[in-house]
């Protein structure tokens, strides 16, 4: 069945129609009773007891068993043995689902029932809740007018209880009190002109008395409320600047590497690199902008009362250009980057209201006020500043590109190249017609090492694609050049070696004697050396 008592239509279509007649004849009577679409398997569930249930499942199922038996007979009705068996069938079908399709139906009146019961029951409880909400809306609403009509009289009246507790004694102020709620009730009798009433004498006193005695202390009470004010805008202050500053310290290399996103860091800051002279103008703007990213956060009214201090770290990333310096070289600069890492402290002082000074601040602990003793740290605020920022593009130095062609391939003494000093961390060059000397620190030969090429100082950013392309071309012709000196070597140095085994020969040393052998030569060659001289010799 698709839900409470109805068929699918495909077993609508296969059933037998004088079943499903009777079915549907058996299903309105129980409609009847009970509205079988108001009914659903929850209310089922909810509504029946669990023998209940059970007896539905198992009266349902004999119907449906009933139902499987009254299927597909419509095959056979031209056969009169097989109508009569239909009809037994339907017969059968029609007595054994009686009492079962009875028992459902008064298994649904009663879930039906129930469920109209507990609507019932739900609704009378609404209507009671809403009933007790009206008469308590309206209790209320009396109360607060009440409520509403003496506040509107003690506004009226407005006793000065925060002066009467400031200037009055303890006894003095119990009877300040009274004499205000009397003072209130004689306002909601007569209204404005309560004060003439004789039943307001102690209240008009205890206000003479309070008046006196604050005009006495105005000054100096002006002076606190302004300083307890400005201490309370002053401890606002500390916690906006604690959530805005990061409570816990960042390692400088990873907080660049992660706000600067640049490939040319590798994790290598090159600020050594810096001389003292640079380092120390970029101190002064670093102090200086820090000062002011500082002054952007905190309010200049409270400036006075917070202390800070400046650390930084200097990352200087790469660039290069081309240029001839007697051979082709590139041009290393830097730009000049800086993490500034800058502690904020919230530091005791003091500060004039009036013609009274203040020591500030300070903080409520358990009634007490307890006055900041020691500069308290309230967190690190950071900074990543550019060259822009800086100013900070340094030149470096020239580097040939025959000297950076061996350091890309990490060459301690590339082709060309004559190492003219080196110590624990760098190494100075020299190269025939370069005009200066190439002092290579071991920390960028290894940043070069990793780059390895130019392309790659193009894909990093180090250098423009159109000075790579030259760059390029340089390095090309350079290798053809050093190929061919190479070989006007390699030729020269046969002919020495030659010059050097005749020699040997005329002194009568033979081609297996150990000076000849010394020359380096194979023995072959030393042999076709020695019948060369021979053959010279006997002519």
């Amino acid at each position: 069945m698709a839900g409470i008592l109805s068929l699918k239509p495909e077993d609508e279509k296969s059933l037998h129609p004088e079943a499903l007649k009777w079915f549907n004849a058996r299903r309105d009577e129980i409609q009847f009773e009970a509205p079988l679409e108001e009914l659903s398997d929850d209310d089922l569930n909810t509504f029946l007891l669990d023998d209940e249930k059970r007896e539905f499942i198992r009266y349902k199922d004999e119907v449906v068993r009933g139902l499987v038996t009254c299927i597909n007979m419509d095959e056979a009705l031209h056969d009169p043995v097989a109508n009569a068996i239909i009809g037994l069938r339907l017969v059968k079908f029609q007595v054994n689902s009686l009492l079962p399709m009875h028992r459902i139906g008064l298994l649904l009146k009663n879930a039906h029932q129930h469920k109209i019961a507990k609507a019932k029951q739900e609704q009378r409880e609404r209507d009671e809740e809403d009933k007790r909400s009206r008469e308590q809306a309206e209790a209320e609403r009396r109360r607060k007018e009440e409520e509403e009509r003496w506040q509107a009289a003690r506004k009226a009246v407005s006793p000065p209880l925060t002066d009467a507790k400031i200037y009055l004694n303890d006894e003095e102020y119990d009877k300040f009190i009274q004499a205000a709620l009397e003072a209130i009730e004689v306002y909601l009798e007569k209204g404005e002109d309560y004060l003439d009433d004789v039943r307001t004498f102690d209240y008009r006193r205890y206000l003479k008395n309070i008046n006196g005695r604050k005009e006495k202390e105005g000054q100096k009470i002006a002076a606190k409320l302004a300083a307890q004010e400005y201490n309370q805008r002053l401890n606002k202050e500390k916690v906006r600047l604690k959530a805005l500053l990061c409570p816990n310290r960042k390692d400088h290399e990873s907080y660049f590497k992660k706000q600067i996103k640049d490939r040319r860091y590798t994790g290598q800051s090159f600020a050594q690199y810096l001389s003292s002279e640079e380092e120390q103008d970029f101190d002064k703007t670093i102090v200086d902008i820090s000062r002011k990213k500082l002054d952007e956060i905190v309010s200049s009214d409270f400036r006075p009362f917070i202390d800070s201090k400046c650390w930084r770290s200097y990352f200087l990333l790469p660039s290069a250009e081309y240029n001839l310096e007697g051979v082709p070289c590139l041009d290393f600069m830097f730009d000049v980057f800086a993490v500034v890492e800058t502690r904020v402290w919230l530091k005791p002082g003091q500060k004039n209201f009036g013609d009274y000074i203040f020591d500030l601040p300070w903080r409520e602990e358990k009634g007490y006020s307890v006055l900041l003793q020691e500069p308290e740290f309230l967190g690190y605020h950071y900074l990543v500043l550019a060259p822009e920022d800086l100013g900070g593009y340094v030149f470096w130095q020239s580097i040939p590109l025959l000297l950076l062609r061996g350091l890309f391939g990490g060459e301690a003494k590339p082709n060309g190249t004559t190492i003219s000093a080196a110590s624990d961390g760098v190494t100075t060059y020299k190269i025939p017609k370069f005009k200066e000397q190439a002092t290579i620190p071991d920390s960028f030969a290894s940043y070069l090492r990793n780059i390895g090429n130019i392309d790659e100082m193009v894909s990093m950013g180090i250098m423009t694609g159109k000075v790579a392309s030259v760059a390029k071309n340089e390095l090309a012709e350079l290798k053809i050049e050093h190929e061919s000196l190479a070989l006007e070597e390699k030729t020269k140095g046969k002919d020495t070696k030659k010059a050097k085994a005749f020699q040997l020969f005329s002194e009568e040393k033979g081609p297996s004697s150990p000076e000849v052998k010394a020359l380096g030569l194979h023995k072959s060659t030393r042999f076709k050396y020695y019948n060369q001289y021979l053959a010279v010799h006997k002519l």
